[in-house]
């Protein structure tokens, strides 16, 4: 999918291609006679149906006049509602205000911005890679091992760069992506867990890192990797107010990792705050500092 653009006569673009429209998704934009259309593809925050339209209008000069369709909460708000779209094209992106009802606020737009700009070369890679999913799907052709293999492996390596990038929303749906390619993969579970922890979602996050605590038994899982697991685990459980259960983690968690790494750790967490009057943590963080130190003088010795 590539995008190209020119200039008619009074100056508007023209587009076709794959364009991000943030928290809506990924949007496939064509241009006939003057008009330009939108359609959903994957992604954002409403659920959409592919291939929904969702932006119709025209240019007069930069600036578009059309609606666009969003999804919204709220007091006696429907759904889904269609709302004038007033936007200008600036700096290849197009930008604009949509004026919801009163009462009513969308998650799939920045407050009330909606704002458009060429998809991204990994979303552009996600979006192959749902197509052919959806089409192995309606031939009703089941994948083989390999195909999801592949597509498991280009679903976590996008979500880990995501996470890495700080878009965690991005992640999030990367690694729900790899689950629907291979449920059993406890990776997967445990990158969503820690995806939906960075967006305070809690309970998500601890679902999430439980199921992937359970695939672990009998997965091929070292050890740093599982007290990765259980120290998330904690943070998601401390969150939670179930300070029991999170002292039991990261008591598991500590026996794993190296201990003369993790005092900053432990000291800096937020989530590990309710924990902190609790004894077994104090003497987990008493532990952790003494073989920091221990480590600090190994490494001054000649």
């Amino acid at each position: 999918m590539s995008l190209l653009f020119w200039s008619t006569a009074w100056g508007a673009p023209a587009f076709t291609g794959l364009w991000s429209a943030g928290d809506l998704g990924l949007l496939e934009l064509s241009t006939a006679e003057g008009k330009v259309v939108a359609k959903f593809k994957l992604g954002g925050q409403c659920n959409f149906k592919p291939d929904i339209q969702i932006i119709s209008g025209a240019f007069e000069g930069n600036v578009f006049v059309g609606t666009v369709l969003v999804c919204q909460v709220g007091p006696s708000c429907l759904p889904e509602a269609t709302y004038p779209f007033l936007a200008v094209w600036h700096e290849n992106s197009l930008s604009g205000d949509v004026k919801l009802s009163t009462t009513c606020r969308s998650p799939g737009l920045d407050l009330k911005r909606l704002s458009l700009a060429v998809a991204s070369a990994e979303e552009k890679l996600l979006a192959r890679q749902e197509t052919g999913s959806a089409a192995l799907i309606a031939a009703n052709k089941p994948m083989s091992k390999r195909e999801q293999q592949e597509l498991l492996e280009k679903a976590l390596s996008m979500a880990h760069a995501k996470m890495k990038a700080g878009d965690f929303r991005a992640a999030a749906t990367g690694f729900e992506r790899g689950i629907s390619y291979a449920e059993e993969n406890w990776a997967a579970h445990a990158g969503l867990g820690v995806a939906e922890l960075n967006l305070k979602n809690t309970e998500k996050a601890l679902a999430s890192l439980q199921r992937a605590l359970q695939l672990t038994r009998g997965a091929k899982v070292s050890e740093s990797e599982l007290g990765d697991l259980l120290y998330n685990l904690a943070c998601a459980q401390s969150r939670a107010g179930n300070r029991r259960e999170a002292l039991q983690s990261l008591t598991r968690a500590m026996k794993l990792l190296p201990q003369g790494t993790m005092a900053d750790q432990l000291d800096s967490d937020r989530d590990l705050d309710p924990l902190r009057t609790e004894s077994e943590f104090r003497r987990l963080l008493a532990d952790a500092r003494v073989a920091r130190e221990r480590l600090k003088n190994k490494k001054r010795s000649p």
